[in-house]
């Protein structure tokens, strides 16, 4: 079986879909029977044979319609390459609203739902007020888009239901598939002088940043914490807000994903008390490197946390239910280990050669 895989992000991991982008290029080393090859717009150099170029080229006055002209553009050249270079089975996009296009004219097209963003739109003020915005019309893109596609997949079990219920797709049209993590998970002892708190998150405020910050001023004992994400131009009210003598505070903004590793490996808590989330690849990926992880009853962080057994579950946008938290693993260490031991059974499942398995048995459901 032969597979183009489709993704507006790859070479700059910034986020979960990108860094599975680049994980399926694995296949190729692992299954002789089947190939994958990516196409994609971020990328400095094609990769002849393995990664080819996609010239968006968008004007600054069309950028509003970027997602648009990407689906016309993506589809063109996916054509092309299979007509004169690499005859694929199945197109997958890593965006599904990209894939709209070649999905109406190219009946093995599959595509991935990664977040609820669009889906969790409200249509209040759209209907009573006809106050409509650019996240209304992603709404309707991407719940078209699911019915038109061979296959839609969800990145978590939530979020497969969620989708079912806000696009009324049919159960037969839709499944999920767990990001996979390219870690070997291990427990190492921290020799932190103060407990060390993580949050590594782009999107901070959807991230909970402040509200982990308004706890941590609440704990009675000092912590270093290290901001990995927003952006340089948010740093300013970010190191105000976190102004406190008991926070000791890192900004960091955009790093390599090396260096979110270095600091995984050195974090006593990752915490993003997230006030939404599909999934949550970084709760899983802390967990590989023995981070006690303090997360929020939201989306699919559950799932990742196995509903409370692999770290602290507290309600979303709620500072006291997060400081009580923070006071478990302060005051019951007993448990905190236990916790850590049961995320390292936990997250085979998420193994890179496991979730490669599932990606190639959907697959094969569509060739």
């Amino acid at each position: 079986m032969k597979i183009l895989f489709c993704t507006n992000a790859f070479e700059v991991v910034s986020n979960g879909p990108a860094k599975f982008a680049q994980l399926l290029l694995n296949i190729n080393d692992i299954y002789a029977q089947h190939q994958i090859r990516i196409l994609t717009e971020d990328i400095t150099t094609a990769i002849p044979g393995l990664v080819y170029h996609q010239n968006v080229g968008i004007p600054n006055f069309l950028k509003p319609l970027g997602m648009f002209i990407r689906m016309f553009r993506y589809h063109k050249t996916a054509m092309q390459i299979r007509k004169n270079d690499y005859k694929f089975d199945v197109l997958v996009y890593n965006n599904a609203i990209v894939g709209l296009r070649s999905g109406i004219s190219f009946g093995n097209t599959i595509g991935f739902i990664n977040d609820d963003n669009n889906a969790a739109v409200s249509w209040k003020n759209a209907l009573t007020k006809m106050q409509w915005k650019k996240s209304h019309i992603f709404f309707l893109v991407e719940m078209l888009t699911s019915h038109v596609l061979k296959k839609t997949i969800a990145n978590s079990q939530y979020l497969k239901t969620y989708l079912i219920k806000r696009y009324n797709i049919p159960e037969n049209k839709i499944s999920y598939l767990y990001k996979a993590i390219e870690l070997e998970p291990s427990i190492t002892k921290r020799v932190n002088s103060v407990t060390h708190v993580l949050f590594v998150k782009n999107d901070y405020k959807r991230g909970g940043l402040f509200i982990l910050i308004d706890t941590l001023k609440l704990l009675k004992t000092e912590v270093e914490l290290t901001i990995i994400g927003p952006p340089e131009t948010a740093k300013n009210e970010i190191i105000a807000y976190a102004n406190s003598d008991k926070i000791k505070c890192n900004f960091k903004g955009i790093v390599p994903q090396a260096e979110v590793y270095e600091q995984m490996r050195l974090a006593d808590i990752f915490c993003v008390p997230s006030l939404q989330e599909g999934l949550g690849v970084a709760n899983i990926e802390a967990m590989a490197f023995g981070c006690s992880v303090i997360s929020t009853n939201t989306g699919g962080i559950p799932e990742v946390l196995d509903y409370g057994r692999n770290g602290w579950l507290a309600i979303p946008n709620n500072i006291q239910s997060l400081f009580e938290a923070f006071q478990s693993y302060f005051n019951e260490p007993e448990i905190s280990e236990q916790k850590k031991i049961n995320a390292i059974q936990f997250i085979e499942k998420f193994k890179l050669t496991t979730v490669l398995a599932l990606f190639i048995q959907l697959m094969e459901e569509h060739e």
